[in-house]
């Protein structure tokens, strides 16, 4: 797996704690240990997707930046099932 290949999959897995994390305090919004957990998690996957979309591009429009500065940049570079083995 490259570097790229395992920040997407440490997204996955910081997105699957969140959902996870976040249906537990559904039923448990006092768990300070849980809300903890929940905010760290969020924290770091905020940290992973910066430095993703900052070596790679966005990963859905709404990472988009570039649209800030009056450019729409979304739709240029490979597309994740175009990208060849050795990326």
């Amino acid at each position: 797996m490259n570097e790229r290949e395992n920040m997407l999959r440490d997204l996955q897995i910081c997105d699957f704690a969140l959902i996870e994390t976040n249906l537990y305090l559904d039923g448990h919004p006092y768990n300070r240990d849980a809300r903890n957990y929940f905010f760290d998690t969020l924290h770091k996957r905020d940290e992973i997707l910066n430095e993703y979309t900052e070596k790679y591009g966005p990963i859905t429009v709404y990472d988009s930046k570039s649209a800030e500065d009056g450019e729409f940049t979304w739709t240029i570079g490979a597309w994740p099932w175009e990208m060849s083995e050795e990326e």
